[in-house]
């Protein structure tokens, strides 16, 4: 890596700084696609609220928003158990719109890190040719991720279903099996889907970066990336994430804590666009980072492999016609 003048780090963590401070800082094209992205997301959020104007309403005259002062936790929790059964078809329209959303960002946000030159396309011009080129292979990356996270979350549970039945045998007591059982199962799930996150962000660097259409050899190539940036393209990674979940479920909690009336909801509002901003930043910061990364010579063998499976299929028919 070389720096301005000819100069290079004299060491790793000096390699490590430049890195991040070249992803954390954004050029005025992903300044713009940054914004396009959060207008977008406000768009969305307000045809999702106007979906829910009916169960909302409803819970309105049900005396929880009536209450003055804050609404504790397990209240809110409630509240949100309530909206549940009516929202969840509106949700999941939402989400799945929102997931094709983020694809097509995530498309043109990977392609616009590779173009070296200044003269980069607007931002729509940008989602449109890019975003739905690299389309197709984004979903699939994002359908092995969610194949990934549900049986990931599946062996978490049946491990501390099989540990919480057996803790009247080990002598346990009923702390650890109502508390800690339930903590270290959310810290392990929290864990695991973070994990599948940042892989499947790096499958979605090589695949643009390289032009790649099989899946499943990028998913090994992957995975060989992450072991080799373990910590950069790893553990930062997911600590961005997590810290933009976090903060956005802290949001959430504060904003009938502190019982929002009048010029409080204003801040409110105004406070949950600067976090879409902040987290729109975090999630292209993320992807630069990993661009960048996956420039490094330690990559060199990862981007001479060939774009096509492990002929798994082949050798099952091989097999069968061989009996």
């Amino acid at each position: 890596m070389v720096l301005a003048g000819g100069r290079r780090p004299r060491s790793l963590a000096g390699q490590h700084r430049l890195l991040l401070a070249k992803a954390l800082h954004l050029p005025i094209s992903a300044f713009r696609l940054l914004l396009l992205r959060l207008l977008v997301v406000l768009l969305l959020a307000l045809v999702a609220l106007g979906m829910l104007a009916g169960p909302l309403g409803r819970l309105t005259h049900s005396g929880h928003f009536e209450r003055p002062g804050p609404l504790p936790v397990a209240d809110l929790l409630h509240w949100l158990d309530l909206l549940a059964p009516a929202a969840v078809p509106t949700l999941a329209f939402v989400a799945l719109f929102a997931t094709l959303i983020q694809q097509l960002f995530a498309g043109a946000l990977l392609e616009l890190c590779q173009q070296r030159s200044a003269d980069a396309p607007g931002p729509l011009r940008l989602v449109g040719d890019q975003g739905f080129r690299f389309l197709p292979v984004m979903l699939r990356i994002t359908a092995l991720a969610w194949l990934a996270i549900g049986l990931g979350l599946w062996a978490i549970s049946w491990l501390f279903e099989l540990v919480s039945s057996r803790a009247d045998d080990w002598a346990w007591s009923a702390s650890a099996v109502l508390v800690y059982l339930p903590v270290g199962q959310s810290v392990l799930s929290l864990a695991w889907v973070g994990i599948v996150g940042v892989w499947a962000w790096w499958m979605r660097v090589i695949s643009v970066a390289d032009q790649r259409r099989c899946v499943r050899q990028t998913a090994w190539l992957a995975a060989q990336a992450l072991r080799r940036f373990l910590g950069l393209g790893g553990l930062l990674v997911f600590c961005l994430g997590l810290c933009a979940l976090l903060s956005g479920s802290a949001l959430l909690i504060v904003w009938r804590q502190i019982g929002p009336r009048g010029h409080q909801i204003a801040l409110i509002v105004t406070a949950w666009i600067l976090w879409l901003f902040v987290e729109g930043y975090l999630w292209q910061a993320r992807g630069r980072l990993l661009c960048l990364l996956y420039r490094q010579r330690r990559c060199d063998s990862l981007r001479d492999a060939d774009d096509r499976g492990f002929g798994w299929w082949q050798r099952l028919l091989r097999l069968f016609r061989r009996a």
